[in-house]
């Protein structure tokens, strides 16, 4: 076998179909049930909740959604079932280990190229008749299965360190909540609970804070509002390009992060210029979605020039009274969150203004 060979060479399309008759006890898989960008199975359903035709699959063939394809869907098939009409079964030829199939399937080759394929505009599909003539990496069975393992083996590492990021994830939250309604004492040690140790306590509008602290509106401790949302390039009779200057939106404030893997809009010096007529952000500077969603909290990281656009606005506090670093993780408590979202009301300066209080140490 060479090592470059056609898809169809390695797989055939299996066209098997079902409308009724179909076996209870065996599970259905939408699109929904697999993950995008990667190769597990996130779930599935009875075979009597989808009512209309359905594809047959069995164990060990691969499961490659030809619907919106720059979702990258794909996965092995653990068992027998049936699919959505939207997934294109594949059964792996003589020669070719089913696990090492998949993997193809899920490489950015393939995903490329069902993209470039695919027709329609609103809910474009590939199909197995365009796939099939694409050129792949196809060795010997032997290293097939070889590959296979290898990927495989990452694969479980990796659900092994998200399962352990998940339960680390956890625990911040937890120690986020105690050490913003606790505070530490003056050996740096977390406080005793108000259950444990009521004499340290005060009632104040946030329920119980350590008495050494005081419960202040957000707006008496911001310093500056950086608020472009609603300009665009085109109202300025410019556009987007033209230089590296990141526009961050809310596509970009992630919780916690600024997340520059997203779709983004670079714009040049002269835009900048125009755009940011309020002031320029600064490092530490807190940003805040203001809709779809609302809420994200992530921070200015660096000196480097930034655009706001499309429902995102910084805040820079007083360092007499709040370090922007401790505003940050504030704004992403519990408490202070669901309070934002209680008062908002589609008007940045009423939620800035209302929108709950934050304990601050007496200075």
């Amino acid at each position: 076998m060479s090592e470059s060979q056609s898809l169809d060479s390695l797989a055939i399309a299996v066209n098997d179909k079902i409308a009724i008759g179909k076996d209870r006890e065996k599970p259905y898989i939408g699109l929904e049930h697999l993950e995008s960008q990667g190769a597990r199975l996130l779930g599935w359903s009875q075979a009597d909740s989808s009512i209309s035709t359905n594809s047959v699959f069995r164990s060990n063939d691969v499961l490659f959604g030809k619907l919106r394809p720059n979702l990258r869907k794909c996965v092995l098939a653990p068992f027998d079932g049936y699919c959505s009409t939207d997934i294109v079964v594949l059964r792996a030829k003589p020669g070719i280990d089913p696990r090492f199939l998949a993997r193809v399937f899920q490489t950015e080759s393939v995903g490329a190229e069902a993209e470039k394929t695919a027709i329609g505009t609103k809910m474009p599909r590939t199909s197995w008749g365009q796939l099939k003539h694409h050129l792949v990496f196809a060795p010997h069975l032997d290293e097939q299965s070889a590959i296979a393992r290898i990927l495989d083996t990452l694969d479980t590492q990796i659900e092994r360190t998200q399962a352990l990021i998940a339960k680390l994830e956890q625990v911040k939250e937890g120690l986020l909540h105690d050490l913003l309604t606790r505070g530490v004492d003056e050996n740096g040690e977390l406080r005793p609970s108000a259950e444990d140790a009521p004499e340290l306590y005060k009632a104040s509008a946030l329920g119980l804070i350590p008495r050494e602290w005081e419960a202040i509106p957000l707006k008496s401790v911001i310093q500056h509002t950086i608020d472009f949302r609603g300009r665009t390039p085109r109202k300025l009779g410019m556009d987007w390009g033209g230089g590296d200057i990141l526009a961050l939106s809310a596509n970009n404030v992630q919780p916690g992060r600024i997340d520059t893997s997203r779709e983004a809009y670079f714009g040049s010096e002269e835009l900048y210029q125009r755009w940011m007529t309020n002031g320029c952000t600064q490092k530490g500077d807190v940003l805040l979605t203001m809709e779809a969603p609302l809420g994200n909290i992530a921070q200015i990281p660096d000196d480097a020039k930034y655009i706001l656009s499309q429902r995102v606005i910084a805040l820079r506090f007083d360092p007499a009274q709040i370090l922007n670093d401790f505003a940050f993780w504030q704004m992403q408590s519990e408490e202070f969150q669901t309070s934002m979202a209680l008062r908002s009301t589609g008007r940045a300066t009423a939620l800035i203004h209302h929108s709950g209080l934050i304990p601050r140490t007496r200075m």
